[in-house]
């Protein structure tokens, strides 16, 4: 079986360098992955392609993780947003399928700005969240989930800005995405975004994943956490800015 032709361009070569990127991005810091390779992908592919692929590549990340975090999740908490969450991904898919790609990639990349924005100006959160406080950001995380595939900037500002540790915001963070990550996957096929070519996408780009991660978890104790912190938001607002004014 021969590869399509697409799948042996210089978009797929870019696309492959971008997601090793974000794999050493995801294995170093544990987070901004999706908001690497949406923007990019995007221009590739297509927002709705660029999403369903972003989706699968970290769907089978976190369902490996799970196992490992399972018992430091904070379940009722993750209950309440994922039920949230799930209410709003068919709406964000709606907007995916259905809005100007120009538009959403351009409002995908004012989203990862605000996101960096918010990290570098250091705000914290002092007290665990009330259940309002939970069911809207699971209500704001799945509706970017379904609509641009990076529904993580509500919840990990909220937790790496809380006082919970570092341990229990991995967990809750990687509990709460193989939750809601499925429930994208479904309503993605059921509105017909996920085809073969997108599977042949996602398999031509998973080993770069795979790799980065696996360079960057090598990497992150022979590194400063903090420096590389910066380096990844600094990189992530480039990405955003060039998304925005430059497609």
């Amino acid at each position: 079986m021969t590869l399509p032709p697409d799948l042996l361009s210089a978009a797929t070569a870019i696309a492959w360098a971008t997601v090793l990127a974000a794999g050493l991005m995801r294995g170093f810091s544990g987070f901004g992955s999706g908001m690497l390779m949406v923007p990019i992908l995007s221009i590739l592919f297509g927002p709705p392609q660029a999403v369903a692929i972003v989706i699968l590549l970290e769907l089978v990340v976190s369902v490996q993780l799970l196992p490992g975090a399972y018992r430091f999740a904070h379940w009722r908490s993750i209950a309440a947003m994922s039920l949230a969450a799930t209410l709003t991904i068919p709406l964000g898919t709606y907007g995916l399928v259905n809005l100007d790609p120009t538009l959403l990639r351009r409002a995908i990349a004012v989203v990862v700005l605000g996101f960096v924005l918010i990290l570098l100006w250091g705000w914290k959160y002092t007290r665990r969240p009330g259940l309002p406080a939970i069911l809207a950001l699971g209500a704001a995380s799945g509706l970017l989930n379904g609509s641009a595939g990076i529904g993580g900037p509500p919840i990990i500002i909220f937790l790496l800005s809380g006082p919970n540790s570092a341990r229990e915001n991995r967990a809750n963070i990687i509990a709460f995405f193989s939750l809601i990550e499925a429930v994208t996957l479904v309503v993605l096929i059921a509105n017909g975004v996920v085809e073969a070519g997108t599977l042949w996408k996602w398999a031509v780009l998973s080993p770069a994943f795979v790799l980065g991660g696996y360079v960057g978890t090598r990497q992150f104790n022979q590194a400063s956490e903090t420096l590389y912190r910066r380096i990844a938001l600094w990189f992530l607002m480039a990405v955003a800015l060039f998304t925005l004014f430059f497609q």
